[in-house]
């Protein structure tokens, strides 16, 4: 299994530019070249419907959601998980 760890996001000022959709698409063209990766998942705050929505297009889907997720600054955050099936047929965008 391939992991990153990482948590990423655009800098305010280069939001709604589309980098997101194609850095998305970049990981999903080079997954394959891992080996035996499957499938895609990622984690997304409810607190950012637009990042869902590009996940949505990209062929990801909702399988579950975690209450009480992260809790920052006195704040708790519900996660929706997502996963996409490389097998899939091509997505809008890809």
């Amino acid at each position: 299994m391939a992991t990153s760890g990482e948590c990423t996001s655009p800098a305010p000022a280069q939001r709604g530019r589309g980098y997101a959709p194609q850095l998305l698409d970049a990981v999903i063209a080079h997954a394959p070249s891992l080996g035996s990766v499957e499938w895609l998942q990622l984690s997304v705050s409810s607190t950012a419907p637009a990042a869902q929505r590009i996940y949505e297009r990209a062929g990801f889907r909702v399988w579950g959601t975690e209450p009480a997720a992260l809790r920052f600054g006195g704040a708790t955050t519900v996660e929706d998980h997502m996963a996409r099936q490389l097998s899939q047929a091509a997505a809008p965008g890809e």
